[in-house]
């Protein structure tokens, strides 16, 4: 029972951005190629005259083009947005009035979104009050003081080229309750019967060829904010769910996904795995990458990743 729920968890939270990141026959967890293993906006919930910054983590060198829609993108390729930017400018101008960011976000490998909509049309098009209409927005239901708005990132390298998509939730009410990103705060790499040392984003760190180590991030339990989710009788305050997605280049972890979930999974088994490093016949290179990838289930995000430098 407690895999199924972890395992339904990391589906959740991962789904959105599986599609195209890899080759089927490939694992999730193999960093090869060009892959897109994750979107961060920093804040995940913005405020009105707040300002979050967009990037990605990308496996090789690319092109970035970002854009943005006030509701979900369609289309058969989930490009096209429901509302063009003519006609938002129109609705805001018809309920008051205020400045409508452009889709277009540039192609730098950071974007910005500048929250400048006004809350009272976000209030008014959750709850579907009036005349205001969000063309291709759900119906009205959950409002919970933060309209999701859908940010768009395609990335080239060559003839290959991903296109994924996230939620930024823009806060209308002041009394909404903001997510932050979770954090990792650093790593360590043992092996068996020896000290751990600290995995160096900016050094390479040496390990043995075919020799299991565990790995263990530094991540604080607070990064598992409360905020109240809705359950049979009314709403009630639960932690957030984590996950970790262990991404390696070569050799093999004991888990590709770890979570946490109140009362189901330990934070214990979030945080620890097992990597047995590579030999000469599956990787010659002596250098690898690993790289971890931390979620929240409403929408925050945070990495690590490190260099081995592989000896015999």
């Amino acid at each position: 029972m407690r895999h199924a729920l972890v395992t339904m968890l990391v589906t959740m939270l991962v789904a959105p951005l599986c599609a195209g990141c890899a080759d089927e026959l490939s694992p999730y967890g193999r960093i090869e190629g060009l892959r897109l293993l994750a979107v961060r906006a920093s804040p995940p919930d913005v405020a009105p005259g707040e300002e979050a910054v967009l990037d990605a983590l990308v496996t090789a060198e690319a092109t970035y083009r970002w854009s943005w829609c006030p509701v979900r993108f369609g289309g058969p390729a989930l490009d096209q947005c429901p509302i063009s930017e003519a006609d938002l400018r129109a609705v805001v101008a018809d309920a008051g009035g205020g400045e409508v960011p452009p889709y277009d976000l540039g192609d730098e490998p950071t974007a910005r979104f500048h929250h400048t909509l006004p809350p009272e049309l976000l209030e008014a098009a959750c709850e579907g009050a009036g005349e205001i209409r969000l063309p291709g927005a759900a119906s009205p239901g959950r409002c919970d003081g933060r309209w999701e708005i859908e940010i768009r990132l395609v990335v080239a390298a060559g003839d290959a080229s991903i296109a994924a998509t996230r939620r930024l939730a823009l806060i209308y009410d002041e009394g909404a309750v903001a997510n932050r990103n979770p954090r990792i705060d650093g790593g360590e790499i043992s092996v068996r019967g020896a000290p751990p040392f600290l995995l160096d984003p900016a050094a390479p760190t040496t390990v043995t060829r075919e020799v299991e180590y565990r790995l263990l991030l530094d991540i604080d339990p607070s990064h598992a904010e409360e905020f109240e989710r809705a359950g049979a009788d009314g709403p009630e305050t639960q932690k957030e769910n984590l996950v970790v997605t262990w991404f390696v280049e070569a050799g093999e972890m004991e888990q590709e996904r770890t979570g946490f979930i109140e009362g189901v999974s330990s934070f214990d088994n979030l945080v620890e795995n097992h990597y047995l490093t590579p030999s000469r016949d599956e990787l010659e290179r002596d250098r690898a990458r690993i790289v971890f990838v931390l979620r929240d289930e409403r929408g925050g995000v945070d990495w690590l990743g490190a260099e081995l430098e592989l000896v015999e």
